[in-house]
């Protein structure tokens, strides 16, 4: 049981985290449009804000779904709707990221 708890505790703090990098990144990308202090292209400003929203929205069903396991006393996070939730997470966040890392590349 201590495993399944400690494996929860794990895959909550990973769904934060990568909560807080999308959150992080769509100001970013929010700040660049509101200052004009670079051009970005509508290939790269739309999709990438939309990603990084996927990804918040994700993970926000992920934690939700954790929490609705751990107030049953079960702690097992390897169920089909979680892994779903999470892996579009986590691809919605790296998509997004190589977004922003070709608006880099082009600008070098």
């Amino acid at each position: 049981m201590s495993h399944e708890k400690d494996a929860c505790q794990y895959s909550i703090d990973i769904c934060k985290l990568f909560i807080t990098l999308a959150s992080a990144s769509i100001a970013f990308i929010v700040q660049i449009i509101i200052n004009n202090e670079a051009i970005l292209p509508l290939w790269i400003k739309y999709p990438t804000i939309i990603l990084m929203a996927t990804s918040v929205i994700a993970g926000v069903f992920s934690l939700m779904h954790v929490t609705f396991k751990v107030s049953q006393g079960k702690y097992d996070i390897h169920t089909n709707s979680y892994r779903h939730c999470a892996t579009i997470q986590i691809y919605a966040f790296v998509l997004g990221i190589c977004f922003l890392g070709g608006w880099a590349l082009s600008l070098g």
